[in-house]
């Protein structure tokens, strides 16, 4: 049972050092990495406006071709899936601690952002109609509908609110070589979720969401 765990953190790591590599050519901060959950923001700590949506788009579309040719080294022959989940909106960030301040994400978008992460599919990145209406601007992206979904978030204790949301895929550039978006400043940011989900891992994906509501 160690050797496997053992595996699966060697795993993680080399993933993690390329995830790394790839974002750096986007304008995002990699908010934190706990277990198989990677989240990563634009818009935040230094405001882009709506250009945050494609630097997210670009960055998961990037990763996720990354992915598709990352072979489990204990496992020879199988290649690693993720699911990647993005939502667009307004949230309170800022450092948090004493002995290990940390810069954190806090509200209804990283709640969000969550869900349509664990509620996508492998190898697939799923989309809020928010991040979804700001891509269509830029006329660059494949967006099909998916489906309706409702959200359930928790807040505080006894407290849950459910909306509907109507999700879409982000399939792909229409026009790689197409210059990016620019606009005016606002005030969201958008975070975007990664997640291993490979069968037979030890890290469980829904004790990883929970811990995070």
């Amino acid at each position: 049972m160690m050797q496997v765990v053992l595996q699966v953190v060697t795993l993680l790591n080399t993933l993690y050092k390329q995830f790394d590599a790839s974002i750096e050519k986007y304008d995002v901060y990699k908010m934190e990495t706990i277990g198989d959950a990677y989240m990563v923001v634009s818009g935040l700590p230094n405001r882009n406006g709506e250009r945050h949506a494609s630097e997210i788009a670009d960055m998961a579309l990037t990763l996720l071709e990354l992915v598709s040719q990352f072979e489990i080294g204990h496992k020879k022959g199988e290649l690693l899936k993720v699911r990647i989940g993005i939502h667009s909106g307004t949230c309170v960030a800022g450092v948090v601690g004493i002995m290990m301040p940390r810069y954190c994400m806090f509200g209804k978008t990283v709640t969000t952002a969550h869900f349509m992460e664990s509620s996508g599919e492998p190898m697939k990145i799923h989309v809020s109609e928010t991040t979804q209406k700001i891509l269509a601007t830029t006329g660059r992206y494949r967006l099909p509908f998916h489906r309706r979904l409702q959200v359930v978030s928790k807040y505080r204790v006894n407290t849950v609110e459910e909306t509907e949301l109507d999700t879409y895929w982000l399939e792909g550039r229409i026009n790689p070589h197409q210059p990016r978006h620019r606009d005016a400043k606002n005030e969201d940011a958008t975070p975007a979720f990664l997640a291993y989900v490979n069968e037979g891992s030890t890290l469980n994906q829904r004790h990883r969401t929970s811990s995070k509501l």
